[in-house]
């Protein structure tokens, strides 16, 4: 009798196993995330919100975690992109490429973070006109469409890709293979699956913006549709106004003023004059 109760507790049942493994999981979660990193990727997320991105960056890191480091690189990939100019910019640019990666050795699986992490590769591409770092982005960027094809941002970064590809002109088109028509094909899947996220939205509206006649009245159409999404936070709003400036300058039919209006609507605009700064090593060299 006694063999068979030891028996018993050992063989569970399948509902028994289920709540074992799922008790085992938040224990190790807690165990290798103490509350102290969840805290302080909550205090990063409020410092975020408040546009305060240089603090948000830090405490994201501290936080020591996938999601943690992930969140820093974006930071970094917004603080240096819109809020900084000449050498901060670039350092901003690399330290947001150390944190993908930071996030990527522990969760290799981290597609945020790799997907940011291409995007920081194209920009490090523009800034020292390197055609490898372009080709390596896009890289990234296919191989995740694989298990990620039902991830808009994804989409969103790959038409983001062949636009600036594709704006840079002929050599980089006949180089690097950018094409509007991909552009316009991701960019519509990223609306498609992800229709409220505010910077899916943005890349498709500088898209239209670039685009003839028929297209840039499409991008008005789009910046009003902006103007009705849930705003989260003081980037989404930046990234609202300058909407907002893409399509006045639509409006007023202002060529000179359309294109000033997208270089300031563009992440890292004047990085190509940080030539000087050390190139950031590709993972195949």
């Amino acid at each position: 009798m006694g063999k068979h109760c030891c028996y018993a507790q050992v063989h569970l049942s399948p509902p028994m196993l289920d709540f074992m493994k799922a008790l085992l999981l938040s224990l190790c979660l807690t165990l290798c995330f103490p509350l102290t990193a969840r805290a302080d990727e909550a205090l990063g997320w409020q410092a975020y919100k408040a546009g305060d991105f240089v603090r948000a960056r830090e405490l994201f890191a501290q936080a020591g975690t996938p999601d943690g480091f992930a969140a820093a690189c974006r930071t970094g990939l917004v603080l240096g992109g819109f809020y900084q100019t000449g050498e901060a910019s670039v350092r901003s640019l690399h330290r947001a490429l150390d944190d993908c990666k930071a996030a990527v050795a522990i969760e290799p699986t981290h597609v945020d973070a790799h997907i940011s992490y291409a995007i920081g590769l194209g920009f490090e591409g523009k800034r020292l006109k390197k055609a490898k770092y372009a080709k390596a982005s896009l890289l990234l960027l296919e191989d995740l469409l694989v298990v990620s094809d039902d991830y808009g941002i994804l989409h969103a970064a790959l038409g983001g890709w062949h636009t600036s590809v594709y704006e840079a002109g002929f050599f980089a088109r006949l180089a690097l293979g950018g094409k509007r028509s991909k552009a316009r094909a991701h960019f519509e899947r990223a609306v498609a699956l992800a229709p409220e996220d505010i910077g899916v939205r943005y890349e498709f509206i500088k898209y239209l913006a670039y685009g003839k006649s028929d297209e840039r009245q499409e991008a008005l159409t789009e910046i009003a549709t902006l103007a009705t999404l849930p705003v989260r936070d003081i980037f989404d709003r930046f990234l609202l106004q300058r909407a907002q400036d893409i399509g006045a300058m639509i409006e007023a039919e202002d060529k000179d003023g359309l294109e000033a209006a997208l270089e300031a609507a563009t992440a890292f605009t004047n990085i190509r004059e940080q030539k000087d700064q050390p190139a950031y090593p590709l993972e195949a060299e």
